[in-house]
């Protein structure tokens, strides 16, 4: 797996290094969480993975984030932030919250699910945008829109849309 972006590294060596579940890990992203619902990370491995997207540099009460805040390429700022820092995709939260049920970590998919809700809720309330691509989440956890984001988004509609209902018949 691969991009073009800057900061891309191997999968492979990546899972295969406990370092990268360290706090002060450089680049962590949330792509690495997304494959859990695909199959791709060892059975194994998958609850290093959970534990490391829960924690405070990656999840917000917003959902979680692209890059973990301690990132020397993290930013919260457009443009950079739109791969790279406090931006949070409803649509790889989405893919998240549906790996994490599919695994069994529900109490981590139920976190994930209220925080793609909550500030979805919050962008309409205060901004009153809807179905937003993305949002931003500043370093001191501040939600605001992402300047250039595209509202609304038919990708984040359906994951608001799968999130509420999967979140409604799970209880």
């Amino acid at each position: 797996i691969g991009s073009k972006r800057k900061n891309t590294f191997p999968i492979k060596s990546f899972l295969d290094t406990d370092s990268v579940f360290d706090l002060n890990n450089g680049d962590l992203l949330s792509l690495l969480s997304e494959l859990v619902s695909e199959g791709i990370i060892d059975e194994e491995k998958i609850p290093k993975v959970v534990n490391r997207i829960m924690q405070p540099d990656m999840f917000t009460p917003y959902g979680i984030r692209t890059l973990n805040l301690y990132s020397p390429n993290f930013s919260d700022q457009e443009p950079s932030a739109y791969h790279n820092g406090g931006g949070v995709w409803g649509h790889d939260n989405g893919l998240i919250y549906m790996g994490l049920s599919k695994t069994g970590y529900l109490p981590e998919a139920e976190k994930v699910g209220e925080a793609i809700i909550r500030a979805n809720w919050l962008l309409y309330t205060n901004y009153g945008l809807r179905d937003s691509e993305l949002h931003m989440v500043t370093r001191k956890g501040r939600l605001r829109p992402y300047k250039t984001a595209q509202h609304p988004q038919t990708w984040a509609g359906a994951t608001n849309e799968v999130v509420t209902e999967l979140s409604l018949t799970s209880r």
